[in-house]
């Protein structure tokens, strides 16, 4: 499991990145564009947020112990 938490953080930071960098050029565009490319920041972010939130769960759930170890002969 923890090669997937491994997998997921640096996804993260470039997800949120992106969305930050996005949303630094939607504040020098036009309306127009400037809406197009805050719906794009808002999204990436929004995958960001969840995907950060996954994580979590996968390393709560990697500290609580299995059901093996929990059994008694």
């Amino acid at each position: 499991m923890m090669a997937v938490l491994d997998s997921i953080l640096p996804v993260v930071s470039r997800s949120s990145a992106l969305a930050l960098g996005l949303y630094r050029v939607a504040a020098s565009c036009p309306n127009e564009a400037a809406k197009d490319l805050i719906h794009a920041a808002s999204t990436t972010n929004s995958f960001a947020s969840t995907l950060k939130q996954i994580g979590t769960i996968i390393k709560e759930d990697d500290r609580l112990p299995s059901h093996e170890v929990c059994r008694t002969s």
